[in-house]
Parts: structure tokens; C-alpha cells; sequence
């Protein structure tokens, strides 16, 4: 199930996974695909050991997320200034408690989650220092009708069970698709509808972030050869990178991802680790 939820200025709920280690230094957001939530750890091996915090949120209508008020309101530019509100809260709360500042901030996006990422670092780039987009499509492989019924397959996001990562990846899998439609087709119609908003696609030239474009080279609906040539043509910092297998590039090159968006990973000063633990003793003995 979803972590947690916070409330929006507009009083919708948003539902966020926390991955990692939670008092690490280094932040990095990770944008789930569509259909997906936020339950999902690529490669929690990886994750525990890299020394980052990973915090993932659910858009409208997946997970633990409130749908979209009005389908006028759907918009991945939009979820992306929700999340940008969120991570400010996090900085401020993070100098009051620990006198911290985690600065900018790592994004990963997977599928739709890339548009998401993408859209954050062009309207926020004081936010995003490193972001990685993962088989996320160009406007002309946008889809026309998002499969809108439950329950979700792992080919919904262009996986097949016959490449190398699904066995180790598939129950991780198959439990984010599960999550995904606890609001049975809400999370994928306001995709849809956030698809149809392109005119925050102009604005990719202020994405200053380090961006990496990863596509599967057998995945059977994008390709780095048409969608990472349309965003690298479009974003001043970018390259792209063609994984082996279809669907899986973000379990089976979470490694090199991480080592992107987090390089100096492990970042958690003793002082800091130990002041937290005990304040959990003292908070544990006060409750």
C-alpha cells in the first residue's frame, strides 16, 4: 500500500512511497509510468545500499492520490508543480528539524513519469540537478486511448515476461499494477486527459538538469532512434541510451541510474544518522 499522503494547497490528497534510506542526504524523486504507483522499488538491493532517499508519488487518481477535480485541471504540468510544492515543504521542514539542506534534487521517470520529470526540471530547474527519462514517448507516440480497465498487465507498460529482469522484477510488478488500480480506471483517464496538454512541451529548452534518455531496444512502442532523438533535439544537456530487453530497463539498469542521479551516494554524516536515532528513542519512549 502507499505510505502516506499529504494534502495539496487545493485540498487533494497525494500519496507518496518512501525507498531507501530515509535520513539520507541525497533526494531523488521517482515518477511512476501509466498505469503504475508508487509502491514500486526497481531494484531494492540497490536501493537500501545506495545511501539515497527515494520518494515516489502517485498522480491524480492512482494509489492513495485524489483524482482530478475537473478534467479541465489534468495536466502533467500541473502534478509536477504539486510535487515541486511537496519537496519545498520537505527542504523547509529538513532546516528547521536537522538545520539540513538537501538542494536539488535527483528525477527519475518511467513512461508517462518521464513527462513528469521533465515537466518539474523545465518549471523548476533550481529543483533538478540530474534526471533520468525511461521509454517515455514523444508526442507523436502519445496514446490516442489510454486502456482505461482493470485489472492492469505488465504489457500495458511494453514489459514482456519472456526478457531477462522479469522474474526477479515481476511480483514488484505485478504489486504496483495492483496498487495502481485500488481506484479502478481513475488514474489512467486523467492520463489520457494530461496527454492531450502539450503546449508545456514548448518549454523544454529550460530544463538545465543532466539528462540521461534510456529506451529499451526491444521495446515494442518507443524507441531511442524517434523519442530520445525528439527530446534530445529539444533539451540543451541530454543523451540517450539504449538498454538491452524491452519493458524492464529501470530494474535491470537501476544501478547505473542511481549512480546518475545520485553519484555521491552514501552522504549521511554520523552526527546527523545519530542525532535521528535519538530523537526515534526519545519519540518512541514519549508516545
Amino acid at each position: 500500500m502507499t505510505a502516506r499522503q499529504i494534502t495539496l494547497r487545493d485540498g487533494r490528497a497525494l500519496g507518496l512511497s518512501d525507498l531507501g534510506d530515509p535520513i539520507a542526504r541525497r533526494l531523488v524523486l521517482l515518477c511512476h509510468p501509466s498505469p503504475g504507483a508508487s509502491e514500486f522499488d526497481p531494484d531494492p538491493l540497490v536501493t537500501t545500499q545506495w545511501g539515497v532517499r527515494v520518494i515516489a508519488p502517485e498522480r491524480p487518481g492512482y494509489g492513495a492520490s485524489d483524482p482530478w477535480r475537473r478534467d479541465a485541471d489534468a495536466s502533467f504540468w500541473r502534478h509536477a508543480d504539486d510535487v515541486a510544492s511537496y519537496l519545498r515543504g520537505v527542504e523547509r521542514q529538513a532546516m528547521m528539524l536537522e538545520g539540513v539542506e538537501y538542494g536539488a534534487v535527483g528525477v527519475v521517470g518511467w513512461g508517462a513519469g518521464g513527462l513528469v520529470a521533465l515537466a518539474l526540471a523545465a518549471q523548476h530547474p533550481e529543483l533538478v540537478d540530474q534526471a533520468v527519462v525511461i521509454d517515455t514517448p514523444a508526442p507523436e507516440h502519445f496514446p490516442d486511448e489510454v486502456a482505461a480497465d482493470a485489472p492492469f498487465t505488465p504489457s500495458m507498460l511494453g514489459i514482456s515476461e519472456r526478457e531477462p529482469g522479469w522474474l526477479a522484477a515481476s511480483d514488484r510488478v505485478e504489486r504496483m499494477l495492483k496498487l495502481a488500480a485500488r481506484q479502478g480506471d481513475a488514474g489512467v483517464r486523467g492520463d489520457q486527459l494530461a496527454f492531450a496538454d502539450r503546449d508545456w512541451l514548448k518549454r523544454l529548452d529550460r530544463v538545465r538538469a543532466e539528462t540521461l534518455l534510456v529506451y529499451g531496444e526491444d521495446h515494442p512502442e518507443v524507441s531511442a532512434d524517434i523519442d530520445g532523438r525528439w527530446y534530445r533535439s529539444r533539451l540543451l544537456n541530454a543523451r540517450t541510451v539504449r538498454a538491452e530487453g524491452a519493458g524492464l530497463a529501470i530494474a535491470t539498469h537501476w544501478r547505473k541510474i542511481l549512480a546518475h542521479v545520485a553519484p555521491q551516494h552514501g552522504d549521511v554524516p554520523r552526527s546527523i544518522r545519530g542525532s535521528n536515532r535519538r530523537k526515534a528513542r526519545s519519540a518512541t519512549i514519549t508516545a
